[in-house]
């Protein structure tokens, strides 16, 4: 089937380069430095002063560990169950929902057909304002990150 030209050239305002994916990886990345951290020779996620964020930041965090990890190479997948989402911040699993539902609700994390969670590294706007939400609270509301 051949395309118009005309509407092609239309629909090419909707185009983004693999550049710019590339891009707002590397600015995600960037403001994850000294609050996320992955061991080199496992995968495993740290979060840097979990004492002070609550646990849906806690969840945020480790759930964008986890899809750095995955990128690395580190494990098969980016998507952390409920119980071992609970388990990483050592909560009871009843207290997880809460917050997940906060992180789903505004589209930062996403829910798999199969109960898997993971970040939405799609909706970069909000993944974005939140890792600076946190960064202001580990390292105070003077540090910005762009």
């Amino acid at each position: 089937m051949e395309q118009n030209t005309s509407d092609k050239e239309i629909i090419s305002e909707l185009f983004v380069s693999r550049d710019t994916i590339s891009e707002r990886l590397r600015s995600i990345v960037e403001m994850s430095k000294g609050v996320v951290h992955i061991i080199e020779e496992t995968g495993d996620v740290l979060i840097e002063d979990e004492t002070s964020l609550n646990n849906a930041e806690r969840i945020f965090l480790n759930l964008l560990g986890k899809y750095f990890s995955y990128k690395s190479g580190f494990c098969d997948s980016p998507t952390m169950q409920l119980g071992d989402i609970a388990d990483k911040l050592t909560v009871p699993r009843t207290t997880i929902p809460a917050p997940m539902n906060v992180l789903t609700s505004d589209k930062t994390v996403s829910k798999s057909e199969k109960g898997a969670y993971q970040i939405n590294m799609e909706n970069y706007k909000k993944t974005k304002e939140l890792l600076q939400k946190i960064r202001n609270k580990i390292f105070g509301a003077e540090e910005n990150v762009s």
